[in-house]
């Protein structure tokens, strides 16, 4: 009970406000029913006379307990705070409880204060016509926690829509008006229009009127000053005198505010919209705020830079241009004396500055009117809703006709509303020719270079030299400093862009060291520290010798955003640069930065890393859709290659923390590349440095000296590979790819059409950048040196390949071959590719599958005809013995002596002069395509060269010797007529010699006439039991099944189907190198059987369109459900 007590009163978080308007003592209702006895109790005694009788904590009655109570008179059980058993001996000492002895009606110190206190006897409160107690409590963060927070804030501001701003959105649209003057009408945004609680107000504002005046008869400037602004209400109509009132209206206090170094008014009234009524709510508590439409400062700054001529001005007076609806403007009310010295009472009859939602009904209504005048004043509208900082524009154009015809349609769009623009400047006389002198920011602008500076958005411009200049407060130098001062001088530098980062920051670091130390606020620094600061003051007037150019040279033709972020132990920091290249000249412009302190808890450095990239990240995403070309290509640099690494997986495979912060810098577009320290500019944003270095610091201003020369000489990315990411297919990452390539070129050029599937050109076009990505992240030098047209350093890897770079950029080899006709321009100039490489290894696993498993030699000539892969074969074997297929099927070597080769082996002759034959199989042959077809048994006879190794295929259905006969009419129709044909004693075979001899000498008796001689065919049989003497064909046997069994075993075909099949096959066998590769790319192509079949390989990398390689059919899974021809016919195709 105790506990719960103490609780209450130390947190005193609501308190009701108690008030009585009648003669009766002032009791309270609850006590009523409280005995009379506890009156007088202390706490401790009060607590255990309720226990004892068992009484109701809230309401003190008998008969229930607390969660039962009903009484409303407090607050409910639920959500009570205080309690009837709080007295006022809570408040006094520093003890949780008082005794009795201390309930004296002596004057009391309390945690608020002095107080008095005592029962009020029964006579002293008959007395008493009014009594009211109100207590506000209101708890203010300490300074230390305040700045905490703002140095280790992580997230930039961000401001959710709320419901409220709903509200106020169809509150303005249903109720704004245009007057016959062109004028703008609001109405206050109220949170509950249908009643407007609020008590009596006159009072309070009469209160502070009185002070506010006898403040200012002290000095006689001031009050004329003063009253000259209230008059000026009067004069403009902006303010209605009306007949006092103490109820159902609103008075606003007002007083004076001195601002010395402002160019207009000195002297400013300020009206006081949140001072309370009597019932404890003010004007401001009651309405609402509104939505923030205004955009940041930083943005505005951004874009008025992007302009080559601006103009600068300001609506004079702008929330004075807005008219409140007349039934509002008794809430706006105020006191003023007359000139015959009457007090009289008035209404403001527009927006007043002080009222909450004043900002958003004065931004609102210029984005009303830039809808309205969208279609007569095209230009003033862009500028209207996208180039105004509350009353300042700042905008411009490419040249100066463009200018004056904004400013011409802006002048005429506002002053149609009633919003004239004053103060105007711009960094062209030529700009401002039409504009009166008296409108100028003053009449000699850009005639005299003093007189040409103007304070744009709290930044000093000289627009005679177009440049960004700095002005610091003069910062005295002493023996010694307090943290109180330290802070007090940090906090005079005005900097919205983070142009003078590097400093601030040092200034900061500067502040946490303090902080660390425990040095009181108007404690004097240590000896060490004093000397630090005194170095910082001396160099701290160097800023104003800082010129940045406004303008950034852009044009639309070519312009990158580029962003460094970096990390030290004490803080990090990211900045964006903007890099603008035009007919060959290439400017580099420090468009805007952040900084964060890092926490005084100790942070890992990579963890400090990953914060400075995820506040790159924001800090990009919040101004690039603010760049003129949004679709500007965005380079993140960061010099920490475990972000790097950290970036290039899913957020799910780290902790906490890194994933957080990885899944929102995955959503922010960018290729994120890797930079030394020495060159990365944000290094000075996470280290500090002093203003001298800042003035003489080029990485800081314009970047890496680099960022000036082409992107090909930029540092080679760390991460970032397209094919980074898991897949296992080739041609799926080349289809991926084309695809995303079509995007972009569909967002950049949307009236564009497409056809449904990609084009031979669009996937070799994503082949070719893949092909360019995959070389520069290995040979970036040597690209860079080849465009450079230098020669190679002596340590390249790839020097003896004499490499260039073609039209496309793509690197080749320059071989001896180089003046063949006979090859092609792939044969002799290979395209060079990394070995370690993923887009290497993809394309070999490829050429491996759709060659049909072919083994290391197949693969290796397929993929010399167009690429050159060094330590190829190293990779060859890696990919074919890491394919699940190839291991199910590979069988163990027997090792045996081999014999002699017979002569018809080691003779040459035509193709298949001398010829050996085997039948394979059975395998499943479906009669006919569909449900309900009969399976039958196919075979395959197999053709081989003794000479040239060359393999010839063909189904038949059985193998009777019938059967056999008309195979092979069709392999003699083909390939011609052997000689000598060796086989087994299979019966087929022996059944067909004698009528083959018959056949072939009846057929050809007329060929006999003509020549001089004529050989029959012989046919050989090996002797029974030797299978060993069939090795070649029983090899041919082996080969075949491999890729048949490899490719399509489990699939049922029809007779045409295991025909087209078999061709794909006999290519396939037929184009396997005779020889062992060579390493040297000077050599010319492998030697295959297809060269002597038809002159050439009969299978190439470049064969088939790549459109039919990647058809849809092709990565299709369910055989049954697919063309088995389409299927063979993809999965034999090339690249």
């Amino acid at each position: 009970m105790n506990a719960f007590l103490l609780e209450r009163y130390r947190t005193l978080e609501a308190i009701a406000e108690v008030s009585a308007s009648t003669s009766a003592p002032t009791v309270p209702r609850a006590s009523r029913k409280e005995a009379p006895v506890a009156k007088q109790m202390g706490i401790n005694d009060r607590v255990n006379y309720i226990k004892q009788q068992k009484l109701c904590l809230n309401c003190f009655a008998r008969g229930h307990i607390l969660a039962e109570c009903t009484t409303s008179s407090w607050q409910t059980p639920n959500s009570m705070r205080v309690r009837r058993l709080m007295c006022y001996q809570a408040l006094t000492s520093s003890r949780p409880f008082c005794s009795a002895a201390l309930m004296s009606e002596r004057p009391q110190e309390t945690i608020f204060g002095w107080i008095l206190t005592g029962p009020v006897s029964g006579s002293i409160s008959r007395s008493i016509s009014s009594f009211s107690a109100r207590l506000s409590v209101e708890r203010t963060p300490p300074l230390e926690e305040l700045l905490s927070k703002f140095w280790e804030v992580e997230d930039l501001p961000a401001s959710p829509a709320k419901e409220s701003d709903l509200f106020c959105e169809a509150n303005f649209n249903a109720t704004t008006v245009r007057t016959s003057t062109g004028r703008y009408m609001v109405t206050l945004p109220f949170r509950d229009p249908g009643h407007v609680d609020l008590g009596h107000s006159r009072a309070t504002a009469l209160a502070q009127f009185l002070r506010n005046e006898s403040r200012l008869k002290r000095n006689d400037s001031l009050k004329e000053q003063y009253d000259s602004v209230i008059r000026e209400y009067l004069d403009l109509g902006h303010m209605t005198q009306v007949p006092p009132s103490s109820s159902g209206n609103y008075y606003l206090p007002h007083h004076a505010v001195l601002k010395p170094d402002s160019t207009t008014t000195k002297l400013r009234v300020v009206f006081n919209a949140s001072s309370p009524t009597s019932n404890g709510k003010s004007l401001n508590d009651i309405l609402h705020t509104g939505p923030i439409l205004q955009s940041d400062l930083t943005i505005q700054i951004l874009k008025w830079r992007f302009f080559k001529f601006v103009f600068n001005a300001d609506i004079t007076k702008m929330y004075r241009q807005i008219l409140v609806d007349p039934k509002h403007t008794r809430f706006q009310r105020l006191l003023f004396r007359t000139p015959d010295e009457k007090l009289c009472d008035f209404e403001l009859n527009t927006v007043t500055f002080g009222v909450n939602c004043a900002p958003y009904l004065a931004i609102r209504v210029l984005h009303q009117l830039a809808s309205d005048v969208r279609d007569r004043y095209p230009l003033a509208s862009d500028i209207i809703a996208n180039y105004m900082y509350v009353d300042d524009v700042l905008a411009g154009a490419d040249t100066k006709q463009a200018a004056v015809s904004a400013i011409d349609e802006l002048r005429t769009a506002l002053e149609s509303a009633g919003f004239p623009l004053r103060k105007w400047t711009s960094n062209s006389k030529d700009v401002l020719r039409r504009i009166p002198k008296d409108h100028l920011l003053c009449a000699d602008f850009l005639e005299i270079d003093e007189a040409s500076v103007a304070k744009t958005l709290g930044i000093r411009w000289r627009a005679t030299s177009d440049e960004f200049f700095f002005v610091t407060a003069e910062m005295v130098s002493k023996p010694s400093f307090s943290k109180r001062e330290v802070l007090s001088q940090i906090a005079k530098l005005f900097d919205p862009a983070g142009w003078l980062a590097p400093v601030v920051i040092w200034a900061k670091i500067f502040m946490q060291e303090i902080w660390k130390q425990e040095i009181g606020w108007d404690d004097s620094l240590p000896a060490d520290l004093t000397e630090q600061w005194t170095s910082f003051l001396r160099n701290y007037s160097s800023l104003q010798d800082i010129r940045i150019p406004r303008w950034t040279n852009y044009t639309p033709v070519e312009t990158v955003e580029l962003d460094f972020c970096a990390a030290s132990q004490s803080a990090y920091g990211a900045a964006l640069y903007a890099r603008v290249e035009t007919a060959g000249q290439v400017s580099v412009s420090l468009l805007a930065a952040k900084t964060r302190v890092a926490p005084i808890k100790t942070v890992s450095l990579p963890r400090l890393e990953l914060c400075g990239a995820l506040l790159l990240a924001e800090l990009s995403a919040a101004l690039l859709p603010h760049f003129p070309t949004p679709d500007a290509e965005t380079y993140l640099w960061t010099d920490s290659t475990i972000v790097l690494a950290w970036l290039d997986k899913q957020p799910c495979k780290w902790t906490t923390f890194v994933a957080n912060r990885v899944a929102k810098i995955h959503s922010v577009n960018g290729t994120w590349q890797h930079v030394r320290s020495e060159h990365n500019p944000a290094d000075l944003a996470s280290r500090g440095v002093s203003p001298q270095e800042l003035l003489a610091s080029r990485l800081w201003w314009q970047g890496p000296e680099w960022l000036t020369h082409s992107p090909a000489q930029w540092p080679s990315p760390v991460i970032g590979s397209i094919l980074n990411w898991s897949v296992e297919r080739f041609d799926r990452a080349l289809r991926v790819f084309a695809y995303v390539r079509r995007f972009a070129q569909r967002c950049r050029q949307p009236k564009i059409s497409f056809p449904e599937t990609l084009s031979s050109q669009e996937l070799a076009e994503a082949q070719e950048r893949l092909i360019v990505q995959a070389q520069n992240r290995v040979y970036a030098k040597e690209c860079a040196s080849l465009r450079s047209h230098n020669r190679l350093i002596g340590s390249s890897d790839i020097l003896s390949l004499n490499p260039f770079l073609d039209k496309q950029g793509v690197l080749r080899s320059c071989g001896r071959v180089r003046a063949s006709t006979s090859l092609s321009y792939d044969e002799r100039h290979p395209i060079i590719l990394p070995f370690g490489c993923v887009f290497s290894r993809l394309l070999v696993s490829f050429t491996h599958q759709v060659s049909l498993h072919g083994g290391n030699q197949l693969v290796m000539r397929l993929v010399r005809t167009k690429f050159w892969i060094p330590k190829l074969r190293n990779l060859v074997k890696t990919v074919i013995s890491a394919c699940k297929t190839c291991v199910i099927h590979r069988r163990k070597l027997q090792s045996q002596l081999m014999g002699d080769l017979p002569s018809a082996r080691s003779t040459f002759s035509r193709p298949f002069t001398n010829s050996g034959v085997d039948f394979a199989g059975p395998f499943d042959v479906k009669s006919y395509v569909g449900r309900g077809c009969k399976i039958t048994k196919g075979y395959v006879c197999v053709f081989v060269c003794f000479s040239t190794k060359a393999f010839h295929l063909e189904a038949t259905t059985d193998l009777t010797a019938e059967k056999f006969l008309e195979a092979f009419s069709r392999f003699v129709a083909r390939r011609g007529c052997p000689l000598h044909m060796y086989s087994d004693n299979g019966k087929t075979f022996v059944g067909a010699s004698s009528i083959l001899s018959k056949e072939f000498v009846e057929s050809t008796r007329n060929l006999i006439v003509t020549t001089h001689s004529h050989q029959g065919l012989a046919w050989h049989f090996n002797p029974p039991g030797a299978p060993h003497m069939g090795g070649l064909w029983e090899a041919g046997v082996k080969s075949f099944k491999t890729h048949f069994y490899k490719t399509v075993s489990s699939v049922k075909h029809t007779f045409e189907e295991l025909s087209t099949l078999l061709s794909k096959i006999e290519a396939c066998l037929n184009s396997r190198p005779l020889s062992p590769m060579s390493e040297d790319v000077s050599d010319l192509a492998a030697l295959t059987p297809g060269h002597f079949l038809i002159g050439g390989s009969l299978l190439s990398m470049a064969e088939q369109s790549p459109e039919r390689m990647w058809s849809p059919s092709a990565t299709a899974g369910n055989g049954s459900r697919l063309s088995i021809s389409i299927s063979v016919c993809d999965g034999r195709t090339n690249i």
